[in-house]
C-alpha cells in the first residue's frame, strides 16, 4: 500500500512557512519561531515530527552540517542537479551553489574513483567573501 499523506494544519503551516524561506535553509527552532511570530501555536515537537515527514514524502530535505549543530531543512528543488551546498565557519551562513564546475568534479569522482557524489547532501566549509573583507578590515 502506498504511503499516504495527511494534509494536517500543522504540515500546511510548516511547508507555507519552508516555502515563504525563499531558499533559505532553517532549522526546526527557526521554523517554530517563525510560526510563533505569526500567531501560530504549533510546538517544536510538532515542528520536527512535521519536517521529518516531509522530508519522508521528498518534499524538503535535511542537512546535517556539523557535529552539535541543528540540521537544515529547505525545499527538494533546487533547480538543478548541480545543487551544491556551502556552510560559511565564521557567520554559519548555508545556502545552496548551483555551479557547473563543481557537476565536473562529481563527474570526475565518478568516472576516475568509481563513486557517486549526492550534490544535495554535499556542503563545503569556508569562509564566505562578506566574513573574509570583514576579516580583513
Amino acid at each position: 500500500m502506498a504511503n499516504r499523506v495527511y494534509n494536517t494544519r500543522q504540515r500546511e503551516s510548516v511547508l507555507a512557512c519552508v516555502k515563504e524561506s525563499a531558499g533559505e535553509h532553517m532549522t526546526a527552532q527557526q521554523v517554530t519561531d517563525r510560526l510563533h511570530a505569526k500567531g501560530e501555536r504549533i510546538g517544536l515537537t510538532t515542528v520536527y515530527r512535521c519536517l521529518d515527514r516531509l522530508v519522508g514524502e521528498g518534499v524538503l530535505v535535511k542537512y546535517a552540517t556539523a557535529d552539535g549543530e541543528s540540521a537544515c531543512f529547505r525545499l527538494a528543488d533546487c533547480g538543478s542537479e548541480n545543487c551544491f551546498h556551502v556552510k560559511c565557519e565564521s557567520c554559519g551562513a548555508f545556502f545552496h551553489l548551483t555551479c557547473d564546475h563543481l557537476s565536473e568534479v562529481a563527474s570526475h569522482m565518478l568516472d576516475d574513483h568509481d563513486f557517486t557524489v549526492d550534490p544535495y547532501k554535499t556542503v563545503f566549509y569556508g569562509t564566505c567573501g562578506e566574513c573574509r573583507r570583514r576579516q580583513s578590515k
